[in-house]
């Protein structure tokens, strides 16, 4: 899902805040900082189970009961003196994002909720999937319990991606592939890349 993750000043990380300002991922409005290109992930539980947590706990029981997600740290980002990793906010456990998830009804339309989410547990891993951090936003993961909490209706039209981790091996690779075309979705194998 689309996130925009709205963040006031004061939790942005000091050295950040001038050349966020000039970014084409973040919106200013007054103080805050609306981070366009950030991403809800619902990879699933096994997946989930599989994220090497920094800090925190991440269970589902609390997840559902707490709009509880896990944060991805660090954020790629790009300016004309450097690029690298980068840590945007001084969030941490127990903080609330606030953020405007984006989801398609099944004719397509835009439809935009605003809701707060916890941060359970932070993550410095790339999520499966993914080549590099998000660039200047935030990977935001959660049970697909979330959606439904929030009142988010999911359909073909909002869940478009899956990520499948696999051994490498070709004949898997190649079983994957096959499922994908018997179910008309198309592949991007990052080995064949």
């Amino acid at each position: 899902y689309n996130l925009n993750v709205h963040v006031d000043e004061k939790n942005i990380n000091k050295d950040l805040r001038e050349s966020l300002k000039q970014s084409r991922y973040v919106d200013m409005d007054n103080s805050n900082y609306n981070f366009i290109n950030s991403r809800l992930y619902i990879p699933g539980y096994f997946s989930i189970s599989n994220i090497k947590l920094s800090e925190g706990k991440f269970d589902r029981k609390t997840a559902k009961a707490e709009n509880g997600v896990i944060l991805v740290r660090y954020s790629y980002q790009e300016s004309l003196a450097k690029k690298g990793k980068v840590v945007l906010t001084n969030y941490k456990v127990g903080d609330t994002l606030n953020c405007t998830v984006y989801s398609y009804d099944s004719d397509g339309n835009e439809k935009q909720k605003e809701v707060k989410l916890k941060i359970l547990a932070i993550t410095d891993e790339i999520l499966t999937g993914n080549k590099q951090y998000p660039e200047t936003s935030f990977g935001v993961v959660a049970y697909d319990d979330l959606i439904h909490s929030l009142g988010i209706k999911d359909d073909e039209s909002s869940s478009n991606s899956y990520y499948v981790a696999t051994n490498q091996e070709k004949s898997t690779r190649d079983e994957v592939k096959k499922v994908a075309e018997e179910n008309s979705l198309s592949v991007i194998d990052s080995i064949d890349e």
